[in-house]
């Protein structure tokens, strides 16, 4: 369980390189506008990881 736990926390911690997650946003646009950045950055980031 730890091994997999690890991977996760290096993906969370190189998607907070993307600034848009490491800063308040405080004009908030939809209601699911958080879910929204959340899934385009955790795609961004896959593939970040695999090129």
């Amino acid at each position: 369980m730890a091994s997999k736990r690890v991977v996760v926390e290096h993906a969370i911690g190189g998607m907070k390189s993307f600034q848009i997650l490491s800063t308040k946003f405080r004009n908030r646009i939809t209601k699911n506008w958080v879910d929204e950045v959340i899934f385009q950055v955790a795609g961004l980031w896959n593939l970040k990881i695999r090129c």
